[in-house]
């Protein structure tokens, strides 16, 4: 009776000493986390956690989340939780800074309203209701960054959203960029040009764009130096520089500029190739080559346009306008992750220069069906046909058409600044740029913040570009129609030109701890194996299809042909057709049977499959516990034994 008792009592302590630990552990170990995660999707980035260090005021996060309605939106807590866990991560990181907000905008409500004003998009329901998944953030100053609506598709670069519009609440006023172009991207065009196409008077939509969101300083193609207080450069088809100015390019990288580049080794607005050779120096040290003879060719991408052939015209894809789409863009980079198609003309494309230190990830890709085409081939006057005819006989690759370039650099000028540059070497020398690694002569034991000595060149540095080997991509014809309708713009988008543009300059232009920001992983892990089974059934379904289909082709040509053969307007089938439309509809019977089989086959691999992993899953666990108990019994009872023989020995 004791003993039971005292059971009873010491399973009761046991427990509560438990209740007592996991209490006591809830308040003490808070903010002790532990992420085992492969991809570590619990865990903020070195980058967030500089930028959240960096706030001189507090940021307001509030979610609008339609939890109350979740339930007639599937599929969707998991991510949502994800969401939030993510945001409390910020809130923990930086207590006194970050301030979260998780609100239910439930129906009719004012929390509902506040949602509204702030331009949150709501998708519509069966009932009339709206479920909002919406995030704003705010700072003291009544500065805003919103996003709409948190799509999952987006969740590699959820990091990456959130501390963007943290980073953009902190700025107090535009961005600084230059522009370097010889391109009439300001509109002006003048003589026969400007005369045949009104529209080219008017500036591009890109550069208005670009106006808008940052301070635009313009500079002249034949200037020499680079004003040291712009920290972002966007250089489009830059032909002709003289030698100071590539010296100035060169020392504005080394020194911690950001550079958007558009180098395009055929311009379509000109009909000729870019007189670009200048810039190839400049290329091969930041470890890149653009082949000046060359243009992208793909027929998967291509676009069809009217051709003339033979006096009449016709409609055929021309492999030199590409519309990049899917696989195409890389989704997992912030500058392409949410493009849906970007228009390219003639583009060139971009190489991996030998012995190269950067690092190159591409951005926009042809389909694995690219080739290389001379560019001699384009012209005022060129034939889709003949670039078909080319693009036929060429080898098959994937080509890099844009791509983000980061890394440890060298100067183009080992021997000093040319001779022309000596005098403005003292002005492009005159400060470091900010957020920028310490570059000086020996790469060591300088001050970021402290300009460096009058004239004194650098020679290495770390580099962070985008190049795009596409200028025509900026005109409003390849992406965009602009009608004016009683003094207001109407823009029709075909494509995404313009935010590919501004998402590469929002990036660059931001701070260097943004800039470092990649694609994480998704928190959605798909079981890869079953898919893989279901693609290759499906493959094989739809080879059989395909045969049925060839067929049903072959057989209604055997019937055609009996029928032409027996008298003329007959409607009765002879005995010969009746035959073969009955062996037809026989084989048609054991097809669809062979289907179902296969069909039924794959549920039944899946159901294996599926089966074997719930096993593992809900018996795993208790079994490596049952386990480890029975060798640890199986041990004491062994220590037992030889302790019982050592007592009975005499």
């Amino acid at each position: 009776m004791k003993r039971t008792l005292f059971s009873g009592m010491a399973v009761i302590l046991v427990a509560i000493c438990l209740a007592a630990i996991n209490v006591a552990g809830k308040e003490v170990l808070r903010d002790w986390r532990l992420d085992m995660t492969e991809s570590k999707l619990y865990t903020l980035s070195s980058g967030t956690e500089a930028i959240l260090r960096g706030l001189d005021e507090p940021v307001t996060l509030r979610l609008f989340y339609s939890k109350s309605l979740e339930a007639q939106v599937p599929g969707l807590q998991a991510f949502a939780d994800r969401v939030v866990d993510l945001l409390q991560e910020y809130k923990r990181q930086a207590p006194h800074k970050i301030r979260l907000l998780i609100l239910d905008p439930k129906p009719y409500t004012e929390v509902e309203d506040q949602a509204v004003s702030y331009g949150l998009s709501g998708v519509p329901l069966g009932d009339g209701t709206r479920f909002y998944f919406g995030l704003v953030a705010s700072n003291t100053t009544d500065g805003q960054e919103i996003i709409p609506f948190v799509q999952p598709e987006r969740e590699a670069l959820l990091e990456y959203d959130i501390s963007r519009m943290i980073d953009g609440l902190s700025r107090k006023k535009k961005t600084k960029v230059g522009l370097l172009t010889t391109l009439p991207m300001a509109g002006g065009m003048q003589g026969m040009q400007g005369m045949m196409n009104p529209a080219a008077a008017r500036p591009w939509l890109i550069y208005e764009q670009l106006l808008s969101a940052f301070d635009v300083q313009s500079i002249e193609p034949t200037a020499e130096t680079i004003d040291p207080t712009i920290d972002t450069l966007v250089l489009v088809q830059p032909e002709q520089l003289k030698p100071a100015m590539l010296y100035a390019l060169d020392q504005f990288v080394l020194r911690g500029g950001r550079l958007l580049a558009f180098i395009d080794p055929f311009s379509e607005l000109s009909r000729r190739p870019s007189q670009l050779d200048a810039l190839s120096p400049l290329l091969r040290a930041w470890g890149v080559q653009i082949p000046k003879d060359k243009i992208a060719g793909d027929l998967d991408a291509a676009v069809r346009t009217q051709a003339l052939v033979e006096g009449r015209y016709e409609v055929m894809p021309n492999p030199t306008q590409l519309e990049l789409t899917g696989s195409m863009l890389n989704r997992h980079d912030p500058i392409t992750g949410r493009i849906e198609n970007v228009m390219v003309a003639s583009a060139g494309f971009i190489e991996a220069a030998p012995g190269a230190s950067t690092t190159m990830t591409p951005l926009l890709r042809t389909s694995p069906r690219g080739a290389a085409l001379d560019a001699s081939m384009l012209g005022p006057m060129n034939n889709p046909g003949d670039l078909l005819q080319q693009y036929q006989g060429q080898a098959k690759r994937r080509l890099t058409l844009a791509a983000r370039v980061h890394g440890p650099i060298k100067t183009a000028f080992p021997d000093g600044p040319p001779a022309s540059s000596e005098k403005q070497a003292e002005h492009v020398s005159g400060r470091e740029m900010p957020g920028a690694p310490s570059s000086s002569g020996d790469g060591a034991g300088a001050d970021p913040a402290k300009p460096p000595a009058s004239g004194k060149q650098t020679t290495t540095g770390h580099l962070e570009m985008v190049l795009i080997a596409d200028s025509d991509l900026l005109r409003n014809e390849l992406w965009v129609q602009v009608q004016s309708f009683f003094g207001q713009d109407l823009i029709s988008q075909s494509a995404a030109n313009g935010p590919l543009v501004l998402n590469a300059m929002e990036n660059l232009s931001g701070s260097s701890n943004l800039i470092g920001l990649r694609s994480r992983g998704q928190s959605r892990r798909p079981f890869e194996r079953v898919h893989h089974l279901e693609n290759e059934a499906r493959s094989q379904v739809s080879q059989q299809i395909a045969l049925l289909q060839k067929e049903l082709q072959e057989t209604e040509k055997q019937l055609n042909a009996l029928q032409s053969g027996g008298q003329e307007g007959s409607l009765v089938l002879n005995e010969a057709q009746r035959t073969e439309l009955e062996r037809f509809r026989k084989r048609q019977v054991a097809i669809r049977r062979e289907l179902r089989e296969t069909q039924r086959l794959l549920r039944a691999r899946v159901e294996r499959l599926e089966a074997t992993l719930k096993a593992i899953n809900i018996l795993g666990g208790p079994a490596v516990v049952g386990v480890m108990g029975l060798v640890v019994a199986l041990s004491r009872r062994r220590r037992s034994r030889q302790f019982m023989n050592k007592g009975s020995a005499p």
